[in-house]
């Protein structure tokens, strides 16, 4: 919820959606239309791309988060297309299901092109 306030009771939403109420920038919109963008996820903000180092294009899942009987709420969640984080070694940190780890491991290790950040799709 980047206006307004968070209602749980309305939204059936466990979290807000930002960390600062108060922020509204320009990073709203360029998420909203997907603009090509890093994806971060770690703490030294390693700059995570496509295969061959550009910002990932960005595109949109809806989750049915499955409260009610209606399956609501729905919940659109913006998905980065790039590799994993192979310089930070995302893959050797577990919390997340083993074979997507081993896949990630696998992408990032095995026929990664010449000047590639990872194995491209």
């Amino acid at each position: 919820h980047t206006m307004g306030r968070f209602h749980q009771k309305q939204s059936a939403h466990k979290y807000v959606w930002t960390t600062d109420f108060q922020a509204f920038n320009n990073q709203y919109y360029r998420n909203v239309v997907g603009k090509p963008d890093w994806f971060f996820d770690d703490a030294d903000c390693t700059k995570v791309g496509d295969a061959w180092g550009n910002k990932g294009p960005a595109v949109w899942i809806a989750k049915m988060n499955q409260l009610f009987r209606t399956g609501a709420p729905l919940q659109w969640i913006q998905k980065k297309v790039v590799c994993p984080n192979c310089e930070a070694k995302s893959y050797a940190r577990g919390g997340r299901h083993p074979d997507r780890l081993a896949q990630d491991r696998d992408c990032c290790m095995r026929d990664v092109p010449a000047g590639g950040q990872c194995r491209p799709d």
